[in-house]
């Protein structure tokens, strides 16, 4: 078995979220799979992170909660605070005093900026580069809540890009396109089963996951939902991501007629693996991002879904989904009522589920061994 640390950066960082779920879900395939030869080894022995949290309900890890909380790099200031000496004691809090330095010569950096302890006991490390938004929106120096990640991929033994379009974006933001990088995506964890897809009862529903500001686009979606207010259409439309603020609660519950919306926060694994059930249809309408992990998730369950058409999107759903122009309302509000006009097919659900399939944490975990392997 190879020991390989994790640090507790993403797992302080994230109660929730894309980063900190991948590296949840890795972990636990390896600790249930012994066959990948794989041995996490946590190096810190406190998180909120609600993933972990389940991990320790399934009594595979030991992590106690933390009483403080620790800031997300979200403004410039809040990114000064999660760089240096601040940065390096809060970590030192979570720390787990009975990992030892010959427990992992390798780390799996989760997120940018690993501690000087983490680093000092391993010989390898390494790094997964989910995207390059900030970059892209040229946001520099702190206000780059991504800080970190250039000096750490330069210094890193092996990098995993999590799509071919974060891949090019390494070579050209920092140069980087050499034997170190591997592309390996996300993974799922649950699929659905074709039988148990009832025919729509009601008014067809609308999924939504993720945050809602900048890049997320969101303002589409509830842009295309008035041209559709106006038109008659009766949906559901229900978000699931941070609550809504006292604005978006009277903006979205009081002004449309024939539409409603509802939202969940802080969902559990099951939670929202129901929710990819219960709905007819996922919309994802960013601009960018590194990879796209919902659209994965509600093929697995036989949801269609309805995606920017952007290359990435392209890349991890190809001819399973659909595609909108994000810019334009009425190419959304047009899709969305193409889509919801008739019901899929039992064959149609059982492609989506099967392509899912491709993308499990068995293989994906495999493939993060193999890896491994290489730099031992």
């Amino acid at each position: 078995m190879i020991p390989v640390a994790y640090d507790s950066e993403i797992f302080l960082l994230q109660e929730y979220g894309g980063v900190s779920r991948y590296f949840s879900s890795l972990i636990e395939e390896f600790l249930v799979n012994p066959i990948h030869g794989i041995q996490p080894v946590l190096s810190f022995a406190k998180s909120n992170n609600l993933y972990l949290q389940e991990l320790k309900k399934k009594s595979l890890i030991d992590v106690d909660s933390l009483k403080f909380p620790y800031m997300p790099p979200t403004s410039p200031w809040k990114t000064l605070l999660t760089w240096g000496p601040i940065h390096h004691g809060w970590l030192a809090l979570s720390a787990n005093a009975k990992v030892k330095s010959a427990d992992a010569k390798t780390l799996h950096c989760t997120y940018y900026r690993p501690s000087y302890i983490e680093q000092a006991r391993s010989e390898q490390k390494v790094v997964t580069v989910h995207d390059f938004i900030p970059e892209r929106l040229d946001w520099k120096g702190v206000k780059n809540p991504h800080i970190g990640k250039r000096r750490l991929c330069r210094s890193a033994s092996l990098i995993f890009c999590v799509s071919q379009t974060t891949a090019q974006d390494l070579q050209e933001f920092f140069g980087i396109s050499d034997s170190r990088v591997k592309v390996i995506g996300h993974g799922v964890s649950h699929f659905g089963e074709v039988h148990k897809r009832s025919v729509r009862s009601g008014r067809a529903k609308v999924l939504y996951v993720g945050h809602r500001g900048g890049y997320k686009n969101f303002k589409v979606l509830s842009q295309a939902a008035e041209i559709l207010d106006d038109e008659g259409v009766e949906i559901e439309i229900c978000t699931v991501g941070p609550v809504w603020t006292e604005e978006e609660s009277r903006y979205f519950v009081s002004r449309f007629r024939n539409i409603t919306w509802k939202q969940e926060s802080n969902v559990s694994d099951q939670r929202l693996t129901e929710l990819y059930s219960e709905n007819d249809l996922l919309c994802f309408t960013s601009k960018m991002e590194g990879f796209g992990l919902p659209i994965l998730e509600a093929l697995a369950m036989g949801t269609r879904v309805l995606a920017s058409d952007i290359p990435v999107f392209h890349e991890v759903g190809g001819e399973m989904i659909n595609y909108f122009n994000p810019d334009s309302r009425e190419s959304l509000s047009e899709k969305i009522r193409e889509l919801l006009v008739r019901e899929p097919t039992e064959n149609e659900i059982k492609l989506r589920i099967e392509y899912a399939r491709e993308y499990s944490w068995h293989n994906v975990a495999k493939k993060v061994a193999n890896a491994y392997e290489e730099i031992q």
